[in-house]
């Protein structure tokens, strides 16, 4: 058994004499890269919500990149974030930061239409659109997601945050028996369900259209906004994406919801990456990017790998020299154990840095 286990280790390490670290992910300080700064809107959340603000949103980011990501996500100062990028391209770090910026908010909102209850505020933002006014005040236009999405105008419904809305393990990825394309199943909480079926029953006599809107990001209302209006919702500081907008045709979804648009596995599987790390409690504004050196030069960081090498091959001689079999069989426990934890590593992703070392 040890020894099937350290022939997969050395596999899944897989060192060379170039690159003593195989496939072991390299943090930033030995890898380089860049490195992210966020700002926690603090001001747009009351006075008595700011305490654990910025410990909740390292946490809701570092879900989204993955808990054994090579990016970091670390607090810094009292009201930022700072994302650590180990060796990633142009690409990479713009896909990061558009993972990031997601509010993970989950809204469902009545469209307007010719049919809806609301028609003379839908032919008003029309006649407003073709002069390139924006609309009345509480209703958007939102392109509808997917080849054959339309541009809709949709009411200002404050939403929730996604674990108030989806249970813990209510996000499943499945398939669409129609047209085999790629769904995401929810299943609701009572709130959520409550929510939603709210809608239904006032879309359902006209059969009204639904959004399903994702990632708006609101500042949250001020405490004027609120006197005036216990229902404020706060103004959007930037629209998300509206994956579908389907006629209502029941009174009830018994608190389940498949959302549908995406244009292949990848986009759905985002999504899910979203969903499951949940909502940021406050928004974030990106500050500034850095690219950052590795901290050893690599030269100097090979030369130190391989006078580790050495003077553990001199201990290992010193120890069998000196102590014999035992020696000999305390050495060969200590390089099997480096070995079968250089594989969990490579294994599980796990990042090494060099206070790791």
């Amino acid at each position: 058994l040890t020894a099937l286990l350290t022939v997969a280790s050395l596999w899944l390490w897989k060192p060379t004499a170039d690159n003593l670290f195989g496939q072991v992910p390299r943090g930033l300080d030995l890898k380089g890269g860049a490195s992210l700064l966020y700002r926690i809107r603090l001001e747009d959340l009351p006075e008595s919500q700011r305490g654990a603000v910025q410990a909740q949103a390292a946490e809701v980011v570092q879900k989204r990149l993955g808990i054994l990501s090579e990016s970091k996500v670390l607090p810094y100062g009292s009201d930022r974030i700072l994302v650590q990028v180990p060796s990633a391209d142009h690409d990479a770090v713009e896909k990061l930061k558009e993972d990031i910026r997601h509010s993970g908010r989950l809204e469902f909102r009545m469209v307007l239409d010719e049919t809806s209850d609301r028609a003379d505020i839908y032919r008003r933002a029309m006649r407003n659109e073709e002069r390139r006014i924006p609309p009345p005040p509480g209703y958007h236009w939102y392109q509808e997601k997917g080849p054959r999405g339309t541009r809709i105008l949709v009411e200002d419904v404050l939403g929730m945050p996604v674990k108030d809305a989806i249970l813990p393990d209510g996000i499943h990825a499945g398939t669409d028996p129609e047209d085999f394309g790629p769904v995401v199943h929810l299943d609701l909480t009572p709130s959520g369900a409550d929510a939603i079926d709210r809608l239904a029953k006032r879309a359902f006599p006209t059969r009204q259209r639904m959004a399903i809107i994702l990632n708006d990001v609101r500042a949250l209302p001020t405490e004027e906004e609120r006197a005036r209006d216990a229902n404020a919702h706060g103004r959007i500081l930037e629209q998300g994406v509206c994956y579908m907008a389907p006629h209502i045709n029941a009174e009830s979804f018994h608190g389940k919801v498949v959302i549908s648009g995406f244009q292949n596995e990848m986009e759905r599987n985002e999504l899910i990456q979203v969903l499951q790390a949940g909502t940021l409690p406050a928004p974030l504004e990106f500050e500034r990017q850095t690219q950052v050196g590795p901290s050893l030069g690599h030269d100097q960081m090979t030369k130190g790998l391989r006078s580790c090498v050495w003077g553990t091959a001199l201990v290992i001689l010193f120890m069998g020299a000196y102590y014999l079999a035992p020696g000999a069989v305390a050495c060969f426990a200590l390089v099997l154990n480096l070995v079968i934890l250089l594989g969990i590593m490579s294994a599980l992703g796990a990042t090494l840095t060099l206070p790791g070392i």
